[in-house]
């Protein structure tokens, strides 16, 4: 899979997905991993897909094997069994959650037994709306959320809802653009 793109600034984008150390989802259809399974959707094959269980909401999370920039995610998704909204989680505190960290580290100070930082502690980035459709469709970071997207080890894709009344989401093909983070 080879997407290239030019962000706002000129600059090259990459597909991130070379480095991917780890994927994982909600849920597979029927638990069939062989036919749906997650691996389908980073494959670049437009005929093979990841299918979710039926159920609300579907996540995919993702997990670089180094710090990455994200600037810009594709989706292409099976109109009818489109999740939306989306709401993207990293691994990256910005700067306005002051209040939050603290009210986290009270939190923490709490937990003597749990001296260690959550490891799975994420924050969310941003919210997109999808369209209910087949083709492909790039959402790009907006800017007042990119101090989120810049670092990124783990990028969780959240699907609150469903355009298929049972819940299930189908993407054919993700890709993750941006550049490794200097």
């Amino acid at each position: 899979m080879s997407s290239s793109a030019v962000d706002a600034d000129g600059g090259a984008l990459q597909s991130l997905l070379p480095l991917l150390k780890s994927c994982k989802v909600s849920s597979v259809l029927n638990s069939n991993g062989a036919e749906y399974g997650k691996k389908f959707m980073l494959d670049g094959d437009h005929q093979t897909c990841w299918n979710s269980e039926q159920g609300k909401p579907q996540h995919v999370a993702l997990k670089f094997s180094e710090p990455v920039d994200v600037v810009q995610v594709q989706v292409m998704f099976q109109g009818g069994f489109v999740g939306l909204p989306c709401v993207f989680y990293s691994d990256v505190a910005g700067d306005d959650d002051d209040e939050e960290k603290q009210q986290q580290q009270q939190e923490q100070k709490s937990k003597k037994k749990n001296k260690k930082k959550n490891k799975d502690e994420l924050y969310r980035v941003t919210t997109w709306e999808p369209e209910d459709g087949n083709s492909m469709q790039t959402f790009t970071m907006p800017k007042a959320a990119f101090h989120r997207c810049r670092g990124v080890k783990k990028l969780r894709l959240v699907f609150e809802d469903s355009t298929d009344f049972f819940g299930r989401v189908t993407v054919y093909k993700l890709d993750v653009l941006g550049r490794v983070h200097a």
